[in-house]
Order: C-alpha cells, then structure tokens, then sequence
C-alpha cells in the first residue's frame, strides 16, 4: 500500500518534470537557452561564437536553416561558400533518415512502465467495485440493518463506476489524433505553395509548423509526443495512466474519466462513511460488536477500500476543476504557457469553448464516445476573429465536401506562380532577378550577396 502510494505520488510530483521535458523535445532552444541563462545567472540571451560550436552543432545549424531559411542564421554561417549546398542537402537527407528512424513508438522500459501503471489502474478500480458491492452491499450494511439503502447505493455506485470504467478504456484505446494521411497527401501536393514555419512555444494560428522529429508539416495546435513519437492534433499532455497521448480524439473521454472517476470515488466514501468507522471501531475493540457480525478479513479488506477512496478522492479531485477550466477556455495544458497574444481560439462562453470538445449539445456529452457532431476536424480551428460557418456546416455535416478548400483559405496556401514570387522580397531582388544571366542557378555565387545562400524546402 505505501509502495502503491509513494508511486502514484511520486509519478504525479514528476508530472511537471515531464511536461518540461516535452517542451524542451518540442521546442528546442526555445526552452533550453533561457533554463542555461538562468543556470549561468545571465539575464540577457547567450552569446556564442564560431568557437563554441563543434563540427555536428554547426551541421545541425545548417540543417536547420536548410529547414527554415527566412530565419536569420549566424553571423559566421552567413559567410559560408554557396558550394556547401549539396553538402547541406546531404546532411539533411542524412539527419531526417535518423530522426525518423529515432521517432520509435516508446522504449522497452517506457513500455513496460506504462503498462504496469495501467494494469495498477485497472485492479484498482475492480477491487474497488467488488468490495463495495460484495462486503459493503452485500454484508456490512445487512449486518447493520440498513437493507433498504442496498438498492438505492448500488445503482447509483455502479452506473458512475461503469461510466468511469468505460471513459477510461476509450482514453486508453482510441487514437488520440494522428497527423491524418489527407492532410499530408495535402500538404505534399502543395509544395512550397504551403506556407511552414518553425515551432514556437506562441500561439501559432493558421501556420503549419514543422515537425523535427517526424519530418513532416503539421496543423495548428498539434505537438510531438516525445513518448509515443508522433505528432498529435490538439495534444493536451501525455497521460501514463491511460498509457496514451490526450489530444483531439480522446480528450473527451478523458474529461469524463476524471469526472466520472471523482463522482464515484466522492459517492464510495459519502455512502460508506458511517461503517467506515463502524469497522474501524470493530477493529481496535475487540469486544466491538461489529467484531461479532463481521469476519475480520471483510473488516480489513473495507478499510482497505476506504483508504483508497480517500487517496484517489484527494489525486483526482483537483485535476476536474484544473482541466475543466482549460476546456472552458479553449485551452490545452500546453497552450496555457502561450502569452503572446490572448488566446485566437476562445468562442466567448465557457458553452461555446466546451462544444470545441464535447461537439453540438446533446445527450452525448455525458457518454465516453466520439461527439456524434463534432464542430471541427483537428486539422483546422475556428478563430474568434472569423466566421465560423464552414466548420461549423463541416461539423454538422460530417464530412466537409471540399475540407482542402477550407484548408487552403486557412493556412494561407499561395496561388500557382505566388510562391516563386514571395521569393524575392524587393525591388533590389527583382533587378538581380532580371540581371542574372539566363539559366544561371539562383543559388550561384554570382548573386549570394544579399540573397540567401540556401533556400530549399523542407519537403524537397
């Protein structure tokens, strides 16, 4: 029983260590630099030179910038030759090879880890249901007279346990929102007609950003999960109770199972506090009468399921009003670290908010299943600066029947012919463009000053 505590206290105490660590596997520098200013007791950003960079960090700079050329590079990379180019293409090539080849599910300790914390959860909540129902129902409450309450306890006791048990296998289960193959059959049609910025720990809306790690573009909203590795649409956090990612299509249930699971351990112990100290007393009098009525191993084995009902009461009764606000607000454990700009997705009620989750009001908000009318498809979000037709016809229908088109309009994908016109930013550009000899390559050394040297795409 302690070791259970300490390891269901010590897993939530290292939440917050998990999630950094997330954030740091998803944003990188972003995350790092300020955290080793801090260590150092700078207050202004890291300085660096050529000097501190070894010769795999100054390759991983080439790719990145080989990824995301509009940034602006190192002073000492700036004045590298434009012969590097093939060398950085076949760095890249090389380093996305790794990175898919690292984007591995979950190590073998991960996994085991995972699943002992679930298989902990899963004979938690049936040892919690069979002692209620056979030594609470079945015995203590006869053997106390109170026959009547029998019926009234069990039903209302097993309906939130049923709901809770089956909030928790759909988290469990269902898949919580991988990059869709439309959308990166979309976004590989499209080329470099698909804007794709660099990751930012901001509220990035309508911007595709770029995923390091699976080397793909990917929606707004979505994250990489350093655990799983994948990148999941709308991803809350990664829960290893439920020994999966909490991201669009799943964080409904989710919702429930903390919900519901609260409801049930709050209705054990308001239900069952009276024999709680009824058996209590039976065990440190001998001469108790409840010692007479009862067998001390019905006894301890109840005391055993009140302790657990007050443990998880006090585990998971904070987190509903925590992650109901979020949902209330729009929101993901991770968009609450966004300060740049107030929040581009809230729809003005906690109501409207909500339904982003749960789908149109109906009976379904109050069962662990897919939203019957979803108002989005995780793909693309509804923003408080825009109407909302489209989706909303998207949601009520289904199905969209042109959904790239809404696509499209939301990401800002340029025309045909725009692209290669947003390549040259000025008048400067376009008279090199028209002084260049003809067939010259654009990345030649002959016009390398003032242009950039590299400018390839990330999906080249």
């Amino acid at each position: 029983m302690a070791h259970l505590g300490q390891m269901l206290v010590g897993s939530c105490c290292a939440r917050t260590s998990r999630e950094e660590a997330a954030l740091e596997d998803e944003f990188g520098e972003q995350v790092l630099l300020p955290k080793q200013a801090a260590l150092r007791g700078a207050h202004s950003p890291i300085e660096t030179s050529k000097e501190d960079f070894s010769p795999n960090t100054i390759k991983s700079y080439k790719v990145h910038a080989d990824i995301f050329p509009e940034e602006r590079k190192p002073m000492w990379q700036e004045v590298q030759n434009c012969s590097t180019i093939s060398t950085i293409r076949t760095v890249r090539a090389d380093v996305m090879r790794a990175c898919d080849a690292k984007a591995t599910r979950m190590t073998t300790s991960q996994y085991v880890s995972s699943l002992t914390t679930v298989s902990i959860a899963l004979m938690i909540y049936i040892y919690e249901a069979a002692t209620y129902n056979l030594i609470f129902l079945g015995r203590i409450l006869p053997a106390r007279g109170k026959e009547v309450l029998v019926v009234p306890f069990m039903v209302v006791f097993n309906v939130l346990w049923g709901l809770a048990l089956w909030s928790y296998l759909q988290a469990h289960w269902s898949d919580p929102g991988a990059i869709p193959q439309r959308w990166q059959d979309f976004a590989l049609s499209l080329g470099d007609a698909l804007p794709v910025a660099p990751a930012r720990l901001e509220w990035q809306p309508g911007k595709a950003t770029w995923c390091k790690k699976c080397s793909i573009p990917r929606p707004e909203r979505a994250h990489h999960c350093h655990i799983c590795g994948i990148c999941v649409l709308r991803m809350d956090h990664h829960c290893p109770y439920i020994f999966n990612c909490v991201g669009f299509n799943n964080h409904k249930h989710f919702l429930l199972l903390v919900l519901y699971s609260s409801l049930t351990c709050v209705t054990a112990l308001v239900t069952s506090a009276p024999e709680l100290i009824y058996c209590s007393a039976a065990v440190l009098h001998a001469d108790h009468d409840g010692a007479k009525r009862l067998q001390t191993s019905e006894i301890i084995g109840f005391l055993i399921f009140g302790l657990l009902a007050l443990f998880l009461t006090f585990l998971v009764t904070p987190m509903v009003p925590a992650h109901l606000m979020l949902a209330a607000r729009n929101q993901t454990s991770i968009e609450g670290n966004y300060t740049n700009m107030p929040n581009p997705f809230d729809r003005g009620s906690c109501a409207a908010n909500i339904a982003e989750v749960f789908g149109s009001y109906g009976p379904d908000w109050f069962i662990p299943m897919r939203p019957t009318r979803p108002l989005g498809d995780g793909v693309s979000f509804v923003r408080n600066d825009e109407s909302d037709t489209s989706l909303l016809a998207q949601g009520d229908a289904g199905l969209s029947e042109d959904l790239e088109a809404i696509w499209r309009q939301r990401y800002h994908v340029r025309l045909p012919g725009a692209a290669a016109q947003q390549e040259y930013g000025g008048p400067l550009d376009l008279l090199t463009q028209l002084w260049r000899r003809p067939g010259s390559p654009r990345g030649s050394p002959s016009n390398h000053h003032g242009l950039n040297c590299v400018s390839v795409s990330p999906r080249s």
